[in-house]
């Protein structure tokens, strides 16, 4: 596995035959979650921050998944399956898609696209609403 050094960490780098799946992933993420629900923008939010701090470490692409432990409060284990993030796990109590998988997503994402561009793509739609309020 191919590794980059960003800050002195090493990342593994996202091999060629997953940036399609992840990419593919990025789509689904921006569908399944809407910027206009206050507990879907906090998981973007705090995905992003948990991200941007670079807690996210130990990242693995194996198959169509990424694995990764993100250090909040306490360490957690995270899988993303990049066919299908809504059955992505993670070893926190939250239920449902938690910003520790979003922080997941966005350390592999980063590899491949902006991670900064995402985020405004998804929340634009909420954006729009309310300008037109």
């Amino acid at each position: 596995m191919d590794f980059s050094d960003e800050g002195g960490m090493k990342v593994a780098m996202i091999p060629d035959a997953q940036v399609p799946k992840l990419k593919q992933a990025a789509v689904e993420l921006k569908k399944m979650l809407r910027p206009e629900s206050e507990e879907d923008a906090r998981i973007v939010q705090k995905g992003l921050m948990l991200y941007r701090q670079g807690l996210v470490h130990h990242v693995k692409f194996i198959g169509g998944t990424v694995w990764a432990t993100v250090q909040d409060v306490t360490p957690v284990r995270v899988y993303v399956n990049l066919s299908d993030p809504e059955e992505s796990t993670c070893t926190c109590p939250a239920y449902g898609f938690c910003r520790h998988r979003m922080a997941t997503f966005f350390q592999a994402y980063g590899q491949v696209d902006s991670v900064s561009d995402w985020v405004d793509e998804w929340r634009k739609p909420a954006k729009e609403s309310l300008e037109a309020e």
